[in-house]
Order: C-alpha cells, then structure tokens, then sequence
C-alpha cells in the first residue's frame, strides 16, 4: 500500500524515523526534523541510520545523525528529504489530494511500481530494469489496463477493481 507523511511540526526521533520510512514526505512550512539520539547518549535505533542517508546526501545524514542539530523544513525540500511544502493550515488539505489522486489511480499498477522502485532501488541497473519490466508486463495483461485506456478514450473516469498484484 502507498504510504506517505504529512509532517505539520516537530519530527525528532522516533518520529522523524517513522517519517523517513514512508515512501515519500510532504511538510507544512514549519516543520522540523531531527535526531537528537547522539545528544542524549544514544545512537539512533529506530532507522535512521540506514534510512537518513537514502533521502539526505551521505554527509549531512551523518551531520544530523552526530549532532543532533535539527534540519527545517525549507532545508529537507532543498536536499530532496520532502518533497512539498505547505502552509500549515493547507498540509492536510495536500495530503488528502495526493492520497485521493493516488487512490484513484489502478491499484495494480501503483502496486507494481512501488515494487519495481523498492526491489530494483541498490541492484546494477541491469537488474533494476529487469525487475521494472517484470512489473511493467504484469500490469500490461491486467484488467485494469483495458479499463484506464478505455476510460481515457471515452473521456471518463476509469473504474478500477482491487489489485491482485
């Protein structure tokens, strides 16, 4: 299932490794993000370790990870950690429409891709497009291919089924 975080406020610890373990992160203007674990005597345990440096650069992961120094939301958007920012009071009116566009979409097919990006993310590029093509011919025999081309063609909204992925 698609899985994303709305974060409007304060994101340390354990809150920013739940955020970083979605598949992407939109942010109210306000926010902040966190590590504070090195400060307190502890190395963080939660992920983000392992995840920080998949969503930041290398060294400003490490930066944030030893010295807890928090990281605002303007800064996450540069480095590519968020991917939106809102007014606060308009974060949860954007997260609503990204959830509804992306539940209206095939689920077959937004299930394959998730696949395909958290199978293939690391491997050589060979095999990352191996992995893609598999979902991308899985999906192309899919019911739901037939609706979304046919809806397009006849100027309606398509009317996909659960998906069976």
């Amino acid at each position: 299932k698609p899985l994303f975080a709305a974060v409007n406020g304060i994101a340390y610890g354990g809150g920013c490794e739940l955020a970083q373990s979605t598949d992407f992160i939109i942010a109210s203007t306000t926010a902040t993000f966190g590590q504070p674990e090195a400060m307190l005597g502890l190395a963080a345990g939660g992920g983000s370790p392992a995840m920080l440096p998949r969503l930041l650069p290398r060294g400003k992961a490490l930066q944030m990870l030893m010295t807890g120094d928090p990281l605002p939301a303007a800064e996450a958007h540069r480095l590519g950690m968020v991917n939106e920012l809102h007014d606060p009071s308009e974060l949860m009116t954007a997260a609503l429409a990204i959830a509804e566009k992306i539940a209206g979409n095939s689920p077959t097919a937004v299930q394959a891709v998730k696949r395909a990006v958290q199978l293939g993310e690391g491997q050589p590029i060979e095999q990352a497009i191996a992995i893609m093509m598999d979902a991308h011919w899985r999906s192309a025999v899919h019911p739901d291919r037939v609706e979304g081309i046919g809806a397009f063609n006849e100027g309606r909204e398509p009317e996909f089924h659960d998906s069976d992925f």
